[in-house]
C-alpha cells in the first residue's frame, strides 16, 4: 500500500512533514480498501488538523452516511475559513497502461489538456505523475 500512496504524494506534493503547501486545497483524503492518507495544509492548526485526520482515519460505516462524515469535514474547514469548493469522486491506478490507452503528459504536450482539463496544468508545471486518455487529439479523461 504504501506504494500507492508514494504515487498519491507525487500527486499531491506534500512538504517534508507530509503538509500541502502554497495554494494547494487545504484537504485530501486518499482511500483505499485498505488504508487512507489524509494530508492537510500546513494553513491549518495542529488542531483543526488531528481533527480531520480523527475522521478521515475513523472507521466508515455504510455508503448511505458517508454524507454525514463530508459534513463533519466541512464544518471544521468552515470554522478555519469559507468552503469555496468541494471536490470528491474515484482515483484510479493504471500499472502499466496498454499501448494506446494512456499517454504521460508533460510540459512538452500538457497542450493535450486544453479545452477541458486546463485545470491540470498547474499539476503538469509542478511535474506531477499524470496519465491522460487521448481522443481526438486531446485528453478527455486523467
Amino acid at each position: 500500500m504504501t506504494h500507492v500512496f508514494e504515487l498519491v504524494d507525487r500527486l499531491v506534493g506534500p512538504d517534508r512533514l507530509g503538509r500541502l503547501t502554497g495554494s494547494k486545497p487545504h484537504l485530501y483524503v486518499f482511500r483505499t480498501t485498505d488504508a487512507v492518507l489524509c494530508r492537510c495544509h500546513v494553513d491549518l492548526s495542529s488542531g483543526v488538523a488531528a481533527s480531520l485526520e480523527r475522521i478521515a482515519l475513523a472507521p466508515r460505516g455504510r455508503q448511505r452516511d458517508w454524507p454525514r462524515e463530508y459534513g463533519q469535514y466541512l464544518a471544521i474547514l468552515a470554522s478555519f475559513a469559507p468552503v469555496t469548493a468541494v471536490r470528491s469522486g474515484m482515483l484510479y491506478r493504471i500499472v502499466d497502461p496498454p499501448e494506446g490507452t494512456a499517454t504521460r503528459i508533460t510540459r512538452a504536450n500538457a497542450d493535450l489538456l486544453r479545452d477541458g482539463l486546463d485545470e491540470w496544468l498547474p499539476a503538469v508545471d509542478a511535474d506531477r505523475l499524470i496519465y491522460a486518455a487521448i481522443v481526438d487529439g486531446r485528453a478527455v479523461s486523467i
